[in-house]
Formats: structure tokens, sequence, C-alpha cells
């Protein structure tokens, strides 16, 4: 159960290794069974890895691999149950996590800060949400704004401001030109003002009840 974002989210656990719950089908990935990645135990290995440094600590941890056309994503329910959803490639039976040309463990850093930030306590258990929820989706951007800061400092894989500000801005005018926020709000998300907002949540320990604050403010709602 979820305290908000989609709550009636389910998933098939169709294995355990190393502590880990496993939804893996291998219909997806061309029949190819998940005992026949040769680096499964690495990959696992550097999840762990990444958990321990950034003291996630769940009370069960499910990993859902997808078919490489997903979109990664990590949700955390009431009971800290933490999932963390990864496209993967799978290229002569190793698994291939999308690296966006920074560190092959930054999608690991990136979505499980998400997580910390629900397991810390400054955010509610969440799902996913609906993509005309524009306002979750703009307050989940300042969440990468802080969340990218925080790696930075702490010497970890992760986006540069500008990096981060461009690409924000760019998924904007992509909701902007699909209708998922409204013309009226859109004026009003320059690429100034996308700026202005990174600036702002840069690396700080960002609380649900502020980044909903920012983000009214700036839309006047």
């Amino acid at each position: 159960m979820f305290e908000k974002g989609q709550v009636c989210y389910s998933i098939e656990i169709t294995h355990k290794v190393n502590g880990f719950l496993i939804s893996y089908q291998d219909i997806v990935f061309d029949g190819i069974e998940l005992e026949e990645i040769a680096n499964l135990k690495s990959v696992l290995g550097r999840v762990n890895k990444v958990a321990e440094e950034l003291k996630v600590i769940p009370s069960e941890f499910i990993i859902e691999f997808q078919y490489d056309c997903g979109c990664a994503f990590c949700a955390v329910d009431k009971k800290h149950v933490l999932l963390l959803s990864l496209p993967i490639a799978i290229v002569g039976k190793q698994m291939i996590i999308r690296d966006y040309g920074i560190d092959e463990d930054y999608l690991l850093y990136h979505e499980l800060m998400h997580a910390k930030e629900v397991l810390d306590g400054r955010f509610l258990s969440s799902g996913q949400f609906m993509p005309e929820d524009y306002v979750e989706g703009l307050i989940g951007r300042l969440n990468d704004f802080a969340n990218e800061g925080k790696l930075e400092t702490m010497g970890k894989p992760h986006q540069s401001k500008e990096t981060s500000i461009e690409n924000v801005y760019n998924c904007i005018l992509e909701d902007g030109k699909f209708g998922v926020i409204p013309q009226e709000k859109m004026r009003i998300l320059t690429k100034e003002a996308v700026a202005e907002l990174c600036n702002k949540v840069w690396g700080i320990e960002l609380t649900e009840s502020e980044a909903h604050r920012i983000i009214k403010e700036l839309l006047d709602i």
C-alpha cells in the first residue's frame, strides 16, 4: 500500500537470489532464463553496494528487470517494501543497465536516492503517478535536482547541474506539447525558471512539504 500515487500496483515474483526478490519474465528476453545471465550476482552485488552506501534499508527489496525500452523507477510502500524497476539489455548473456554515459551504477544511485527520501521520512511512501498529474511530476523534477546535488557532494556518479537543467526543461517542453501541463503554466516554466528551481534545491535535504510549497508558489496555484 502507498500513501500517494498508484495504490493497486502488483508484481509477480519469479526468483529469490542473494536476499533480493526478483521479477524476471524470460519470455520478454527471448527465452533467456535468469539463471543463464552470467553476471547476475555481480549486478545484484552492485545494487547492494549502492544501497549500503546510501544507507537504504528496506523491509523487503524487490527488483523488476524490464526489457530495455522500459523506464526505471523506484517505489516504496508504507511497510518500507522497496521496488526497484530497471530497464536492462542482455548482450551475450550479460545483463547491461543503462548508464546515460555517466557511470555503470549511475541509474542505481539515482533511483535509490528516491527510495532514501521515503525511508528517511522526508517524503510519503509513493508508487507511480499518472502522467497528467503535472504538479507531482514537477515535484519529481525538484527531487531529481536535490538528489543529483547530494550525489555530487558525496562524490558519487551524478548528472551535472547544467545537464540536469537541460534534461528537465526538455521533459517539461515535451509535457507541454502533449497537453500534460496547461499552456498558461508553460508560460511560467521558462528555462530560466527551471534553472532557478535547480539552484534553489540543488543538494539540499528537500522535504515533501517544501517541494509542494515551491511548485505551488511558482505556478500560483
